[in-house]
């Protein structure tokens, strides 16, 4: 597949076919110090993801740029805590613990 794309400021076009959604995945670059900056995602259609990027101000160019693609996974987390009781067996708990 060819594609022609002009744009004033840098952008970067990728095809993914291991994504649904634009925000599984995050892309990112990074600089000889180890300052990072993200592409912003401005669009898809079918598999093609199109990101401007936008250096900051003071960021090192001088350097070739790292291109981080990091796919973006659900973190499970489980909570374990002590069940409500009622209000006369806490009184009672309460009573008990400064004895």
């Amino acid at each position: 597949m060819e594609l022609r794309f002009t744009r004033n400021e840098p952008s970067l076009v990728v095809e993914i076919d291991s994504i649904k959604r634009s925000d599984d995945l995050l892309i990112r670059f990074r600089d000889s110090r180890g300052d990072t900056f993200p592409a912003e995602f401005r669009g898809s259609a079918d598999k093609t993801y199109h990101y401007n990027v936008k250096v900051p101000k003071g960021f090192d160019t001088s350097a070739p740029l790292d291109l981080e693609v990091i796919p973006q996974n659900p973190v499970r987390m489980e909570f374990v805590v002590e069940p409500p009781q009622p209000p006369n067996a806490q009184q009672s708990n309460a009573q008990g613990k400064g004895r």
